[in-house]
């Protein structure tokens, strides 16, 4: 048997937390694709609004936080 001590006790801690994280990862996606699904049988035109909107939105915080990072260098 082997017996990695402390750190494979923390080891397999990381792995549980790290299982736990992807399949949380994957149900948040499957209902987001479902509602994506849904919601593009219906009013296709707003979800594409929708889109964009989130990209123009994630844009402008990728563009935040580039400029933080700057100023603190």
């Amino acid at each position: 048997m082997l017996d990695f001590g402390v750190v494979g006790i923390l080891a397999r801690e990381d792995v549980k937390i790290l299982t736990v994280y992807v399949d949380l990862s994957v149900f948040v996606l499957a209902v987001l694709t479902a509602l994506f699904a849904l919601a593009w049988r219906f009013e296709p035109t707003m979800v594409v609004v929708l889109l964009v909107l989130m990209l123009i939105l994630l844009a402008i915080r990728l563009e935040a936080i580039d400029w933080v990072c700057w100023a603190w260098s």
